[in-house]
């Protein structure tokens, strides 16, 4: 199998990374312990829990997106090491599932700093300011390339984000990854794809759906604490369902499909894939 590109750093850098920023940090240990029964409620887990010795942090990745924004008002811990806990994940998973075509570990980790610095001078861009999401991989990022699944498209960069992406980042929200699925979307299955087919993480043996199906492993396998889709003719619900998480299809014109690969431009939606319905409904205004 063809495996996608990382980019970034080894989860070994990121783990040093994180100790070191941690050395000091016991109070944020503490508050996680004494949260952890009430958090515990919050969780949506995915179908491969806890990675085992990949991270100390691994438990900020079950918290849900509803509640990220509340944890980092109140100083829990900061988005650096909310990005840095779903990168170790998203390196130590990935290629089990194949949920992500492109992994932006240094871009992730540079929005995360620059958005704490915002944090701690006052600024606050909206409820996903710090919370890391992935796009589906048809949704062009700039100077971060846009395959739409296919070797076509393998080394294209876009050189302007899509209008959702600049609304995503404008509201604060951390781009993680770009999402695998089928190729140009046109496929339920995420299973034709030019970077492998993406595994559902309940069953790696079975498909995560599509078209959008490295959005729903990836939310399902807490690889990211939400990610945006496009739907045709049912890409977004169609993986939700199959790896048991939340996928909803606005109405048409809600959401901007300015700088999406299109499949049929008349019929083309963009919406969100999440853990709860909640999570949906913060986001979904947003994007």
């Amino acid at each position: 199998m063809e495996r996608p590109l990382l980019s970034g750093g080894t989860s070994e850098q990121f783990a040093g990374r994180h100790i070191l920023r941690m050395a000091n940090g016991s109070q944020r240990r503490l508050w996680l312990r004494k949260e952890g029964l009430r958090l515990s409620k919050l969780v949506r887990d995915g179908g491969l829990g806890i990675v085992g010795g990949a991270a100390e942090n691994d438990g900020l990745t079950t918290i849900g997106l509803s509640d990220l924004s509340r944890c980092l008002a109140d100083g829990a811990f900061d988005c650096v090491d909310l990005v840095d806990a779903y990168l170790q994940r998203d390196n130590a998973l990935n290629a089990q599932i194949n949920a992500y075509v492109t992994i932006d570990g240094d871009g992730a980790m540079a929005q995360a700093e620059a958005l704490d610095r915002e944090r701690r001078s006052g600024r606050v861009r909206g409820s996903l300011h710090g919370v890391p999401i992935s796009l589906k991989d048809n949704i062009d990022t700039a100077g971060l390339r846009t395959t739409a699944g296919s070797r076509v498209f393998a080394d294209r960069i876009p050189e302007r984000d899509a209008a959702l992406v600049r609304r995503l980042r404008a509201a604060g929200a951390v781009i993680l990854a770009k999402a695998g699925m089928h190729e140009f979307a046109l496929g339920p299955t995420s299973a034709s794809t030019g970077f492998g087919p993406v595994r559902n993480p309940w069953n790696t043996a079975l498909s995560a759906g599509g078209s959008s199906g490295g959005s729903g492993a990836a939310v399902a396998a807490r690889l990211c604490a939400g990610s945006i889709g496009t739907d045709t003719g049912g890409s977004v619900r169609n993986p939700a369902a199959w790896c048991g998480v939340v996928g909803f299809k606005p109405t048409y014109g809600m959401v901007s499909i300015d700088g999406v690969v299109p499949v049929v431009r008349s019929l083309d939606h963009c919406g969100p894939i999440t853990r709860s319905v909640t999570d949906a409904a913060l986001s979904l205004p947003i994007a």
